[in-house]
């Protein structure tokens, strides 16, 4: 689609099936820790890619927030529902959709559209059916109205698996449950006094904040301080994923009591925000437009500047494992080193544009030169069923034919 802009020649997607790949001659590659699957990324066409917020609803949208007003997608299709800049929205779980930032608050909802008397929107996150707002001090209501708590919040809301509200208060952390209660943490808790940006508790309670330049960890009473890493980014929005894995900006992350951090050139993007689809994908939204995280594992990133040949294919046969289809022939991913090997003879003598399986346990492969022929794993021809050119194959043994 004209409006997706895929990455299919930045990131390698490996999953059980067959997927659209780039991959080239084998070099160095970027190892990345075991915390989530890049699938696709998407810009809307004809606007700075640049999201502020995102938010997914439980009928398969998702809510971005941007400096071009609030957008919808629906996979496919970007749609603006305003074009008031926003800078926060979230979605409650009776369906209404509040975006907010500088100029004020608006709920959505099918064709219903009601401004809400906050201006100021610092912050916005969903508690239930109910949305707590920060602007100036702290607002939590519904669609038909917002009532004031007398607390102000320092920044960012984030939204623990008990749906307690955190937030940074004064030199403290708070915390503000679903019966209307506040939990207040200082020095009594082991919370040294600091102004405290945002904060959250993982599954395991054990409690992490951050400030302009620390991050606090408070486990079990036991409290540890660090230097945050990126100094000088303001912390966002934590982010709960079903799961309990728990996400913070670039690209760190928080599991009952244990933390990491994605080591690759999107973690280089400080600013995201995070929410996950009714699929459970996890979604990130930052300067360069929004991506889909799958619920799988990342095992290494390729990009364009390490493998700018760029690949067709990428399929996962049995016997041979993960092998890729590219401009500079066919390779197999090497599990033990993490990396790609060359395969034999003919794989690698031109450009391959797919690979399936054959019944023999052979690979049909669709050569450039050759067209579609049986390589046996010596790189050998056995068998050959095509010999124009094509532009794809496919495991039903169908292929379409190319211009000459």
């Amino acid at each position: 689609m004209a409006q997706e802009k895929a990455w299919a020649q930045a990131v390698l997607i490996l999953t059980a099936g067959a997927a659209s790949a780039a991959v080239g001659p084998p070099r160095a590659a970027h190892k990345v820790a075991d915390v989530g699957q890049l699938a696709r990324a998407f810009t809307p066409e004809g606007l700075t890619p640049a999201a502020a917020g995102v938010a997914g609803s439980a009928d398969g949208y998702l809510w971005i927030a941007t400096a071009h007003g609030l957008l919808r997608f629906d996979g496919h299709h970007f749609h603006r529902v305003s074009p008031e800049p926003v800078a926060h929205v979230a979605v409650t779980t009776d369906g209404w959709v509040f975006a907010g930032g500088s100029q004020g608050l608006t709920a959505y909802r099918g064709d219903r559209r009601i401004r809400l008397p906050v201006t100021g929107i610092n912050g916005l996150a969903a508690q239930g059916d109910r949305i707590v707002a920060s602007g100036g001090t702290l607002w939590r209501g519904t669609a038909a109205g917002l009532a004031p708590i007398s607390i102000a919040a320092n920044g960012p809301l984030s939204v623990d698996g008990k749906r307690r509200v955190w937030f940074g208060c004064g030199p403290e952390l708070c915390a503000l449950s679903a019966d209307d209660t506040i939990e207040r943490l200082g020095a009594n808790r082991g919370v040294p006094a600091e102004a405290w940006l945002t904060a959250i508790a993982d599954d395991a309670q054990c409690i992490w904040a951050w400030s302009a330049s620390k991050k606090l960890r408070l486990c079990e009473g036991h409290a540890s301080l660090e230097t945050a890493p990126g100094v000088g980014d303001p912390p966002r929005q934590a982010w709960r994923t079903p799961t309990g894995r728990i996400w913070t900006n670039s690209l760190n992350w928080l599991d009952r009591g244990q933390s990491g951090r994605v080591s690759m050139s999107l973690s280089e993007i400080r600013e995201q925000s995070f929410t996950n689809d009714f699929q459970g994908n996890l979604w990130m939204a930052d300067a360069s437009g929004i991506q889909m995280m799958a619920g799988t594992v990342w095992v290494q990133r390729w990009t364009a500047n390490v493998f700018p040949a760029g690949a067709e294919a990428v399929t996962r046969i049995p016997g041979l494992g993960l092998l890729a289809s590219s401009r500079n022939g066919v390779y197999r991913f090497n599990p033990a080193v993490q990396d790609w090997d060359e395969l034999p003879e003919l794989f690698q003598a031109a450009a391959h544009w797919g690979a399936i399986r054959a019944s023999n346990g052979d690979v049909w492969t669709l050569n450039q030169n050759l067209g579609v022929v049986r390589l046996n794993r010596a790189g050998k021809v056995t068998g050959a069923a095509f010999a124009g050119k094509a532009t794809g194959i496919g495991s039903t043994g169908w292929m379409s034919a190319g211009p000459d």
